[in-house]
């Protein structure tokens, strides 16, 4: 039942997420055909509060690399401090990707079994300390999407040490950003708030503000922005 799931579970993976990565490439390869090389640097985090991962779990994904070819079926984890991914190759070694990640989306199953994807890209014109290779959650972002919701999660290590002691307190610090896109590389920059959000996107103002009254929306929550955006790109 697990080996059925799990296939049933993979091949949702590749049907959703295949067709948004998809561009001219016309094959896409299995998990087995990626090359890679041990990490430069080390994922080894120990005595550290707070996770510095997307997800602590190796997770399901179909990626794009630099060379333009596209995969299937890889075990990822991105690692938010490092802003890498890496994936898990043969005997379960921790490998680095030798083409460069463009794209990637994971996949995962909730406790009541309901499917969920997150897609991440790179590419961008940097801002706010970022390189074009910084990773990207897309959040709003469907093919006929006029604006798209985007988000960055920057993860930091800060020490500390309590008084009179030796011991030195690691925790995981999360610093998050978010941004509107037409769709091309230069992102805006937006506070989770009613006047930040609709005024970065510019036009049916009214419609904008009509929508979040009738359906309260509150525009300081990530998921009220999404269904915001969603009904303005459907407009």
């Amino acid at each position: 039942m697990m080996k059925t799931n799990r296939f049933v579970f993979l091949s949702l993976l590749a049907l959703i997420c295949v067709p948004h990565l998809l561009k001219a490439q016309a094959e896409v390869f299995i998990a087995d055909a990626v090359s890679g090389n041990p990490p430069m640097k080390s994922m080894r985090y120990t005595d550290v509060h707070g996770s510095p991962f997307f997800n602590d779990n190796w997770l399901d994904a179909v990626i794009k690399l630099a060379d333009g070819k596209l995969y299937k079926g890889v075990k990822l984890k991105y690692d938010q401090v490092l802003d890498e991914v890496f994936f898990l190759g043969q005997n379960d070694a921790v490998m680095a990707f030798k083409s460069p990640v463009l794209e990637f989306k994971m996949a995962t199953v909730s406790v009541d079994g309901l499917f969920n994807e997150t897609y991440f890209v790179n590419g961008f014109v940097p801002i706010d300390g970022a390189t074009e290779k910084s990773y990207y959650q897309k959040l709003v972002y469907e093919n006929n999407s006029r604006i798209q919701l985007i988000k960055r999660t920057i993860k930091k290590i800060y020490e500390s040490r309590v008084y009179n002691s030796a011991v030195t307190d690691k925790t995981v610090e999360p610093i998050v950003y978010y941004y509107l896109s037409d769709g091309k590389a230069v992102l805006k920059r937006i506070k989770l708030d009613r006047k930040s959000i609709i005024a970065g996107i510019g036009n049916k103002q009214d419609e904008l503000e009509r929508f979040a009254e009738t359906n309260k929306l509150n525009l300081k929550k990530e998921e009220d922005v999404i269904k915001l955006l969603i009904y303005y790109n459907s407009i």
